[in-house]
Formats: C-alpha cells, sequence, structure tokens
C-alpha cells in the first residue's frame, strides 16, 4: 500500500505523485478509472502546486492512453497546474505516450524510453490442427471478420488489412509525438518511430525527455514535498 505524504512548513510547495505502473489497461475499464480519477484529485487538491506523472510501465493499450491523455486534457482546463513526468525504470510505447502529455519529461541516465509504434500479435495453430486432423467450422459474414482465428490459415487480405492497422495507429502515435514533443526532437519523427527504446542520455539527445534525472531531482529543482494520490484511494 502506498501512503500519503503531507506536505509540512511554511512556504513549502507541493507535488502530487500519482503512479503509473504496470501494463497500460491490463486490468481493465476499472483500474483505468482508477487512475483517471487518482489524477483528477492530484489536480484538484488545493495542497498541491504541480502534478507528477510516476511511470514505470513497458506500454500496453493505446486506447487506454488514449483515455488517460484526454481525461488530463479535460481535467487541466479547469485546474490547470504544471505537469511533469518522471520515467523510472521503463516508460515505453504506450507508457511514452501518457508521458508525452506532460509538460516536462525526466528520466534517469538509465531509464529505457521511446518504443513509438504500434504492433498486432495473433497465434496461429493452422499447421498443428492440420496435423491432429482437427477442423473448424467458422461462419463469418464478411472476408475479414474472422482474420485473427488462431484455427484458420492466414490469407493476403487478412495480413493486408492487418498491417494496414498497424500502420495506422503507428502514424498516430507518430504525429501525438511530433505535435506534444514540437522542435525539441533532433530527428524527422519517421526516424524515431522505429520501435525501438534508448536509454535516458540517448532520449535526451533525441529530444524525447527534457531533463536527466530522478522524482528526488525534480522536488529539488521545484522546492517541493510530494504527496502521493492512490489509485485505489
Amino acid at each position: 500500500m502506498i501512503k500519503s505524504l503531507k506536505a509540512t512548513g511554511a512556504g513549502e510547495h507541493t507535488a502530487g505523485i500519482v503512479l503509473i505502473d504496470g501494463v497500460i489497461g491490463e486490468k481493465g475499464g476499472e483500474e483505468t478509472r482508477l487512475v483517471i480519477d487518482a489524477i483528477r484529485k492530484a489536480f484538484e487538491s488545493k495542497q498541491t502546486d504541480r502534478v507528477v506523472l510516476l511511470i514505470n510501465s513497458p506500454g500496453g493499450s493505446p486506447y487506454t492512453a488514449d483515455r488517460i491523455i484526454r481525461a488530463i486534457t479535460l481535467i487541466r482546463e479547469k485546474n490547470d497546474k504544471p505537469l511533469d513526468a518522471v520515467i523510472e525504470t521503463v516508460g515505453a510505447s504506450a507508457a511514452y505516450m501518457i508521458a508525452a502529455s506532460a509538460d516536462r519529461i525526466l528520466a534517469s541516465e538509465y531509464s529505457m524510453v521511446g518504443s513509438i509504434g504500434a504492433k498486432m500479435a495473433a497465434w496461429n495453430f493452422h499447421d498443428a490442427t492440420e496435423k491432429l486432423h482437427v477442423r473448424q467450422l467458422v461462419f463469418a459474414s464478411g472476408a475479414l471478420k474472422n482474420m485473427l482465428d488462431p484455427f484458420s490459415p492466414p490469407t493476403e487480405e487478412g495480413m493486408r488489412k492487418a498491417d494496414t492497422l498497424v500502420r495506422q495507429a503507428a502514424n498516430s502515435f507518430s504525429s501525438y509525438v511530433k505535435d506534444k514533443r514540437g522542435d525539441k526532437l533532433t530527428q524527422p519523427i519517421e526516424k524515431l518511430s522505429t520501435g525501438e527504446v534508448w536509454m535516458g542520455k540517448k532520449a535526451l539527445a533525441l529530444g524525447l525527455i527534457d531533463q536527466i534525472g530522478t522524482l528526488e531531482n525534480l522536488l529539488e529543482d521545484t522546492d517541493s514535498k510530494q504527496l502521493l494520490f492512490k489509485k485505489d484511494a
């Protein structure tokens, strides 16, 4: 359990800390609602001067990331405060998408940052079922309705459609990063959209983050104590 730490002392600032950890969207909509609720409380709290997203995630659902980002935008319309993102061990893929929504991104020299892109994965057991003489009867309303079925042989049309969907998602992600990071990027977004991750110093050189540092560095820079907002609060 995470315990809240209340800032004390005259003249001290308080940063509202919200954890973004684990696989994004892995636990479903209720988990996402709790994250958004914690972010809202951090922004609305009269004790906080700024909000910090403390990120340690390999990524996950782009839909969930987009939902969180859109919620942040709506919340800030009524309670705007500086928003920082601190990447701990890893902030990749959908997690980096969320980080890019912040005004400033910090990461350690040893943090892994990036993975701008998208993927779609599906198992296919067609050859195995053929050897076992097992047949699946499928009744689909369209040629692509069954394209990711693991027991049916993949078709060229289905493969093309899957590739198109992945490229569309990747292009949207890339455009978002380009829009949010703007002139900070030192390479064309196409060269950064390879799906690879970079360590902190390289991420800084590429413009994917703004500063090498940790949560402690941010609190020191802003003369802030921390108040943690729990997802299960």
